[in-house]
């Protein structure tokens, strides 16, 4: 598979969803808003796994993380919330990740992430975003200099270092970076839902690059609300616009390989181009702390796929 297209494949996985669905309530809906504390504290355990095909051999890693939640101020604005989650151990040490992912699993390992939610939990930022772009890239320094006393040839690194510090440039990069994986976490909060009605609606997938983003069309249904047990039940899918996305994947891969300094092949087009979500969330309602999380990205492009799942456990 071409490099570049497989940087653009990957790059989904950084890539995270920012819903922007808004219904009225009404009788039969249920607004599933957060109640937190200032001081307060969720850990949970971050299960992460990636499996790529080419053909017909896949190739698995699946990694696990400690993952801690603080409340660390609640105004009428609505909150910050502090991120941490420790470093990731890969549940088989055999099948080591390409240089490439274990430097961007290395980003986001062992930091604080400052988040910056409204009352209904959209996020608005990453307070810290500074510190944490200064940090990311004294992070790749480090991983690729461990790269090349293993043997890794300078070529491999200086590629991997234009594309890892191509998604650190700007605010913008960096907080897509960084909240990819909260903002699935968070994702059905703040939200109001009819028992068993989808809501329908267009949205669009960021572009870590910087570019246009990905049209997309999306739908949240509310599977479960019961008081008793203090659980709600919410699924989530969405689907890339084939058509326009491809146009965005062809914009990019021009633009990603102007950035390196290379031109794309005369003729080169996005292709086709899928990328599907499908989640569900476990939540108490009372509080709306997620008892348990699972998410799933399967991405199709230039005759390659990659899927990755992402689960969190109390």
């Amino acid at each position: 598979m071409n490099r570049t297209i497989a940087v653009v494949v990957f790059i989904f996985l950084v890539c995270g969803p920012a819903p922007c669905l808004r219904v009225k309530a009404d009788a039969h809906t249920v607004a599933l808003m957060p109640h937190w504390k200032k001081g307060e504290s969720r850990t949970y355990t971050m299960v992460q796994g990636r499996c790529t095909r080419q053909g017909t051999i896949p190739v698995s890693v699946k990694g696990t993380t400690s993952v801690r939640i603080e409340v660390l101020d609640v105004h009428e604005g609505g909150y910050l919330i502090g991120w941490m989650a420790g470093q990731t151990r890969v549940d088989d040490p055999n099948r080591a990740m390409d240089l490439f992912t274990r430097a961007v699993t290395d980003l986001t390992c062992g930091v604080t992430i400052v988040l910056q939610f409204d009352s209904r939990t959209k996020l608005r930022g990453v307070q810290n975003w500074r510190q944490l772009q200064a940090t990311a890239r004294e992070s790749v320094d480090a991983t690729l200099e461990e790269a090349r006393k293993a043997g890794i040839d300078d070529t491999t690194i200086q590629r991997t270092r234009r594309q890892l510090l191509a998604m650190l440039a700007t605010r913008q990069q960096v907080e897509i970076l960084f909240t990819r994986v909260p903002q699935v976490f968070f994702m059905p909060l703040g939200l109001e839902h009819a028992v068993g009605c989808p809501r329908e609606y267009e949205d669009k997938l960021a572009n870590p690059f910087g570019g246009d983003p990905f049209p997309t069309r999306a739908s949240f249904t509310l599977e479960k609300a019961d008081s008793s047990s203090d659980t709600a039940v919410v699924t989530w899918r969405q689907e890339i616009d084939p058509v326009a996305g491809a146009q965005v994947l062809e914009r990019t891969m021009k633009d990603l390989a102007a950035r390196m300094g290379k031109s794309l092949p005369s003729g080169t087009t996005g292709g086709f181009l899928n990328v599907k979500d499908e989640a569900r969330f476990a939540l108490h309602l009372s509080s709306g702390w997620p008892r348990h999380v699972s998410h799933t990205r399967t991405t199709t492009v230039a005759g390659a796929s990659q899927e990755e799942s992402l689960t969190f456990t109390e």
